[in-house]
């Protein structure tokens, strides 16, 4: 028996009294919404710790898998229902329904453009420039960041962008 089904079986019981506690709460009358929503997401979080990993969706994206198996089994779930590898290899966020690719490009000598063996760094300039060169667009504002950002797995805002950073 494999190991993640053995977890699941032990933990079995622990769950299902999860599941009645939830439908416990969805149906208190004098507790307002918030507060049951508040409830149910703390018995959700025990239930994902007695389930085991899922399997990585994309284990060929090597910048997915790393950050893949990192992840608790709630955010990889979370990122499985929010992030999806392209057959193109774009990183496309499902909800916001667009692709996203890194950009590149070769160092230049006034250093607006700087390769290393891992990262590229540009000064914005030069990303916007090196943008209509290859007819791709950089986020357009605040809000679309914003957006793009909170569809990564993670606990806080900081969390979710250096996951962001991961993937790509």
């Amino acid at each position: 028996m494999a190991k993640s089904d053995q977890k699941k079986i032990e933990h079995v019981e622990d769950r299902h009294e999860i599941a009645q506690d939830i439908v416990a709460i969805k149906n208190l009358k004098a507790v307002k919404q918030t507060k049951k929503d508040e409830l149910i997401k703390d018995l959700l979080d025990e239930k994902y710790k007695t389930q085991s990993s899922i399997e990585c969706p994309y284990p060929e994206n090597e910048q997915y898998l790393e950050l893949w198996k990192e992840l608790t089994p709630r955010e990889q779930a979370d990122m499985k229902a929010n992030i999806r590898v392209s057959e193109d290899g774009k990183i496309e966020m499902i909800k916001m329904h667009k692709k996203f690719s890194l950009l590149a490009a070769e160092s230049n000598e006034e250093k607006t453009i700087i390769k290393t063996s891992r990262y590229t760094y540009f000064t914005p300039k030069a990303a916007e420039q090196e943008c209509n060169n290859n007819g791709k667009k950089l986020l357009e504002n605040f809000e679309e960041t914003r957006e793009f950002i909170s569809h990564f797995p993670g606990t806080s805002h900081q969390n979710k962008i250096h996951n962001f950073l991961r993937l790509f």
